[in-house]
């Protein structure tokens, strides 16, 4: 049995705030591409999308997820039960990343990659 939990990554993942490409100290809402299906109420299988032209802290997945807690909340789900994200990551040419080496550009352009893993809860 499946269900579309799309609304409630998207709406879990609006909560996280990334660095102001204008260069404020303001912290602003990431623009990602989410599409999420729960699986035998244990396997998340998402697609996430760092988008052309978009703004984003860091390429690491690990740091954009909610916490497990907090999807197992939002999705209901048992505390027995060990939530395994099945991830397609696609990071669109032109997604542009903070440079945290320094220089006159504060976020550099990524070329466009693609892969997929599972990312268990331990």
């Amino acid at each position: 049995m499946s269900r579309d939990v799309t609304n409630e990554l998207k709406a879990l993942m609006a909560r996280n705030r990334g660095p102001d490409p204008a260069g404020s100290d303001a912290r602003v809402q990431p623009d990602y591409g989410i599409e999420a299906t729960l699986v035998d109420e244990c396997v998340i299988r998402m697609r996430l999308t760092f988008k052309a032209g978009r703004h984003y802290c860091c390429p690491e997945v690990g740091d954009h997820l909610p916490r497990f807690a907090v999807i197992r909340e939002a999705l209901q789900l048992s505390e027995y039960v060990k939530i395994v994200f099945s991830l397609d990551v696609v990071v669109e040419p032109g997604a542009r990343f903070l440079n945290f080496g320094g220089g006159p550009n504060r976020f550099e352009a990524y070329r466009g990659s693609r892969i997929a893993f599972d990312y268990p809860e331990w």
